[in-house]
């Protein structure tokens, strides 16, 4: 009887072998089920991957003339805004000059008039030719302003 017990607990252990075994087969066929599904979606993903990957080489070849020019802007604006320095410099010496010349033209009119005032009538020749003095220097005055008006045009077309 105890052979009998003892055959019987050896194919209860038997059984439960088998049926352990069913079930690491069934898990291991599961699992290998799920490798392969898991191997499909890296394979997907990687594939995704590179196509990302070359899309964005041909955005960063593309960009490279945009990063030249954004180079070359900020190199423009940095001359621009020295052109415009000295524009503002030549507009002040013009301004400067334009307010000398107002000044000694208002001079001139006063030595003028101060000279007509005084003047004896009979020393109209000397008037006259004071007068052709000041109107030289007066005409010579204005094409100074006129040649710095000029430059500060020449200026502002750079």
């Amino acid at each position: 009887e105890s052979k009998k017990r003892a055959s019987q607990i050896q194919a209860l252990k038997l059984q439960r072998d088998a049926k352990m075994a069913v079930g690491d087969r069934k898990a291991l066929n599961d699992a290998q089920e799920s490798a392969k599904r898991d191997r499909v979606t890296v394979d997907a993903a990687m594939a995704d991957l590179a196509l990302r990957e070359e899309k964005a080489r041909e955005v960063l070849a593309q960009a490279k003339p945009l990063f030249a020019l954004r180079e070359e802007l900020a190199s423009k604006q940095k001359k621009l805004t020295k052109d415009q320095k000295a524009l503002s410099a030549a507009q002040d010496t013009l301004h400067s000059g334009k307010e000398a010349l107002t000044a000694r033209q208002t001079q001139l009119q006063e030595e003028l008039e101060w000279r007509v005032e005084d003047a004896a009538p009979v020393d109209k020749g000397t008037i006259l030719k004071e007068l052709r003095l000041a109107t030289v220097e007066n005409l010579m005055l204005r094409d100074a302003r006129v040649e710095l008006e000029g430059e500060v045009a020449r200026l502002r077309g750079c």
